[in-house]
């Protein structure tokens, strides 16, 4: 995913999904709604999945300071 111009990794470590933000220790992230995480205490913190044909083409991060809309980069 990318958001201005920040690559931020979402990644499967066992059954943890985590998110990887450049110069940010690893996020675990908690289900709670249909496509929606939490950061693992950090309740504030939520990660929304945007499917579109049963596939993931953003990421919503809703965070105290906003909601930032970080776009799925193609994989290569």
């Amino acid at each position: 995913y990318e958001l201005a111009g920040i690559v931020i990794t979402m990644r499967v470590e066992g059954t943890t999904l985590m998110m990887v933000v450049p110069g940010q220790p690893p996020y675990r992230l908690e289900p709670r709604l249909d496509d929606e995480f939490a950061i693992a205490d950090e309740k504030a913190y939520r990660v929304k999945f945007i499917i579109t044909k049963g596939k993931s083409v953003a990421a919503v991060l809703v965070q105290p300071d906003g909601v930032y809309r970080a776009i799925r980069k193609e994989e290569r």
